[in-house]
């Protein structure tokens, strides 16, 4: 899809310059469109009647300004010594002045890199990239050895400079399919083993995303760059990682359709390392397939959402493993990923692939407050409507036992499947349910008895062996001693991170 380039200029004070790039400069070539703004928007506005007149001039003019590389921006620090005066001559000075350097840099299709000093009108093609701080270096210094120190001046660093794709209106008329994403036809291998979610969200399959998650904003920032980057969703089980996705998805969706600021397309495929794997029988059949997943992933504006990191780092029959094909491309920067695990496994991932963690951008999620928690469910319950209601004091209560008997999972997604249960369960039954009422739904959910779980129902160990008892005839001394370990848990008096106690049957087969 190719596009134009804008590169960012910030100068204080709010105001921003924005010079469009091109591929290649003519003999005795005009200056490139630019403009001077507030803000991106403010300079698109400007660009946009000066690319209309290049056009009317000569159509294959602009053809120069279009791209489908991608670009990142990298900075270099370079000392230059400026012109001293000594005895009335000029000289080259001893005292060097410092200047940070920004320059862009994209992959050319058939090897090598290009690199673009677009303030300056210089760019070049480079072997590796990684000579570029060098090269630049030498360019620098060599240009601006003897300069007037105030012409230095126009250089100076006031900000980050960017370079962002740009799809105006008109360019648009001119062409309608370069507004659009890549063909189906060209992601074989993603429609093969993935799902396209902002497809689905745009057809509303996808499921709505219930309450605010303010960490979104980090995400949304974040995919607002050129180069989206790699996500990885850090948090316990539950805490709503894969929801998040999800909302990514339908931001991508509204983004397409112009509500979410400048016009753009993104896809986000969601597959897992099974899915990917699925299916490969023989040596090189999944590793032939992970190049050609990456080859269809190059598209700037597409993510893999591959679920569980630790998935990719298994190995795999015949060696190797899937993170091993994915680190390298990720770090170029030619895909985006974005994966979820929880603290302990982003450890661990770090012990094993250190490379491919650090390429993600960490993005940690807690669960919400009580508070918050029990607004999210109560909006939830509300959500999916049915027979069945449940008042504050239910919903606290509801909390309670989910936090005393499922500290497996975190808030709010313990929360959401108890309640998809009890629509599941109750969908006929028209009834409000009270803190008891709660209790014992929840007591059908989890199998515990209703007297184990309620604060409001006394259940001392005596009470407790004696429903041991009804289930198994002559062990009471067995249900005895069971019965205080459990009686614990009823009391509260546990240690929620470890086990309740550690129970050891002795006796022959069939004596219960």
């Amino acid at each position: 899809m190719k596009s134009f380039r804008i590169y960012y200029v910030p100068h204080g004070e709010g105001r921003m310059s924005g010079t469009l790039m091109r591929r290649f400069d003519k003999l005795f070539d005009v200056p490139p469109p630019s403009a001077y703004g507030a803000s991106q928007a403010e300079i698109e506005r400007q660009l946009e009647p000066q690319i209309v007149e290049l056009e009317a001039k000569d159509a294959r003019d602009v053809e120069r300004y279009l791209w489908d590389e991608r670009f990142d921006t990298r900075t270099v620090g370079v000392d230059v010594f400026p012109q001293n005066a000594i005895g009335g001559r000029s000289v080259i000075g001893k005292r060097p002045i410092p200047l940070r350097i920004t320059y862009a840099w994209s992959k050319m299709e058939r090897g090598g890199y290009r690199v673009s000093l677009p303030r300056f009108g210089w760019w070049f093609v480079l072997e590796e990239l990684g000579t570029a701080p060098e090269v630049i270096k030498s360019l620098i210094a060599g240009s601006f050895a003897g300069e007037e120190p105030r012409g230095l001046f126009d250089y100076r660093y006031q900000g980050e400079e960017i370079v962002q794709p740009w799809v105006p209106a008109f360019l648009s008329r001119r062409d309608p399919s370069r507004h659009e994403p890549p063909r189906d036809e060209d992601t074989a291998t993603l429609t093969a083993i993935a799902e396209e979610w902002v497809q689905k969200a745009t057809r509303g399959k996808l499921g709505a995303v219930v309450g605010e998650l303010p960490i979104f904003a980090e995400i949304e920032r974040a995919v607002s760059r050129p180069r989206m980057p790699p996500l990885l969703l850090v948090g316990p089980s539950g805490v709503g990682k894969t929801a998040l996705v999800r909302r990514l998805a339908s931001y991508f969706r509204d983004r397409a359709r112009g509500k979410r600021g400048p016009r753009r397309h993104s896809r986000l495929w969601a597959t897992s390392a099974d899915r990917i794997v699925a299916g490969m029988t023989y040596l090189g059949m999944w590793q032939e397939r992970m190049l050609a997943l990456v080859a269809e992933l190059a598209h700037e504006d597409d993510y893999l959402y591959v679920d569980r990191l630790t998935d990719l780092l298994t190995p795999q029959p015949g060696g190797g493993r899937l993170s091993d094909m994915l680190a390298g491309p990720m770090l170029a920067g030619e895909i985006a990923l974005i994966a979820e695990c929880d603290g302990p496994e982003l450890l661990r991932a770090r012990e094993k692939h250190p490379r491919l963690v650090d390429a993600f951008t960490v993005i940690r999620l807690e669960a919400p407050s009580d508070a918050a928690t029990i607004e999210l469910l109560d909006r939830y319950h509300r959500r999916k409507g049915g027979e069945v209601s449940i008042d504050g004091q239910g919903f606290r209560r509801l909390a309670a036992h989910l936090a005393a008997f499922r500290p497996d999972q975190a808030f709010p997604g313990k929360g959401i499947q108890f309640l998809d249960w009890l629509h599941q369960e109750d969908r006929r039954t028209s009834r409000a349910l009270d803190p008891r009422g709660v209790s014992e739904a929840f007591s059908r959910y989890s199998g515990l008895p209703v007297e184990l779980i309620a604060d409001d129902l006394p259940a001392d160990a005596a009470t407790i062996a004696g429903r041991l008892r009804e289930a198994v005839i002559g062990q009471d001394e067995a249900c005895a001693v069971s019965a205080r370990v459990v009686a614990r848990l009823k009391a509260r008096l546990n240690d929620p991170e470890r086990p309740v106690g550690t129970l050891v049957f002795v006796g022959p087969t069939g004596v219960g």
